[in-house]
Order: C-alpha cells, then sequence, then structure tokens
C-alpha cells in the first residue's frame, strides 16, 4: 500500500476548486475587502493553494486569516 502523494493531494485540491469555485459566495462585505485592499474568497482559495508568485500567496494568506 502507498501513502498519499503530493502529486495526487494536489491534484485533488485543483479539481474540487474547480468544481466549487463558482459557486462559492463572498463572505466579507465588498466595502470592507476594498478598505483593507483583501482579495477575494475565491481567489484567497485558489491562491492559497496554487499561488503565481509570493506577493499572490500572501495576498491570499492576508485574507484567510
Amino acid at each position: 500500500m502507498t501513502g498519499v502523494g503530493q502529486h495526487w493531494l494536489r491534484r485533488l485540491v485543483h479539481e474540487t476548486l474547480a468544481a466549487v469555485r463558482d459557486r462559492l459566495q463572498e463572505t466579507l462585505p465588498g466595502v470592507l475587502l476594498a478598505e483593507r485592499g483583501l482579495v477575494g474568497l475565491r481567489d484567497a482559495l485558489v491562491g492559497i493553494h496554487f499561488p503565481a508568485d509570493g506577493r499572490d500567496l500572501e495576498a491570499a494568506r492576508t485574507r484567510l486569516v
């Protein structure tokens, strides 16, 4: 029996995000997002798992924290 590999897990996360991304609803008011310079929930979830760069990762982490 083999363990859960990183490639398998990343693929599963990618597929799950793709399946639910359009159904996720923002939980914070738009005014608050704008005032604090936060990214939306959808972008944060994608950015935390698949960041394009360090800035993308930090924006996602800040939003989710």
